[in-house]
């Protein structure tokens, strides 16, 4: 019984089909080739990020025993300890080329990093802490506010991988502080009522607030 086609018809489907097979073949080798390119660019920035982000950490730290106003009233010291914190004011890490320390900026362009052509974003924001007492545990309801800890969350943004954040407390360790808002003294402070101690002036001196300045004249 005859089929239709003569021998060279024959072959020709064969070739065909043949062909087909090796292409479906190539196209999914070079699909696992890409996803696999993908999933090690992936894991290659996510490393990169991760040490962007111990690096961060160990930077943060250094910048807070150098000199704790730069955290308590970022970037430098002179800031504001209420309205330069919080999520609406972001800052960078960078290296002071004079003193060859970590600083804060808050010059945006300092927080892109760029390594091997892709670009990481590394943010700071840094927020009042607030205890139940002033040597008491944190809490985000009222509270004592804590002059000597601050909430400092860093987050990591690169192109491929979801963002690396990290929070962690800074705090003032090296003196001692106490808090103390008239002259009667406290737990752990000296009561500076009685007559054998200050407690007059003769109205050049001002002691509203525990602290003791002179008034203008």
């Amino acid at each position: 019984m005859k089929t239709g086609l003569n021998e060279n018809g024959q072959i020709l489907i064969e070739i065909i089909l043949a062909t087909l097979i090796g292409t479906m073949i190539l196209g999914a080798a070079a699909s696992l080739i890409i996803a696999n390119q993908k999933s090690n660019q992936i894991s290659q920035q996510r490393d990169v990020a991760i040490y962007l982000a111990q690096e961060g950490v160990a930077s943060l730290k250094s910048i807070n025993e150098n000199n704790w106003h730069w955290i308590y009233l970022p970037p430098d010291g002179t800031g504001n300890k209420d309205t330069s914190k919080g999520t609406a004011n972001d800052y960078c890490l960078k290296v002071d080329n004079l003193n060859h320390e970590w600083i804060l900026t808050n010059e945006l362009p300092d927080c892109d990093i760029n390594v091997n052509g892709v670009t990481y974003n590394r943010k700071i924001n840094i927020e009042n802490v607030a205890r139940v007492t002033i040597d008491d545990s944190i809490t985000t309801n009222g509270g004592v506010d804590d002059p000597s800890s601050q909430k400092v969350t860093m987050t990591i943004s690169y192109q491929m991988g979801k963002d690396i954040i990290i929070e962690q407390y800074l705090t003032r360790w090296r003196n001692q502080i106490f808090i103390q808002s008239n002259w009667a003294g406290g737990g752990g402070q000296a009561d500076f009522t009685n007559s054998s101690r200050y407690d007059t002036d003769d109205g050049n001196i001002d002691t509203t607030g525990g602290n003791l300045k002179l008034k203008s004249l």
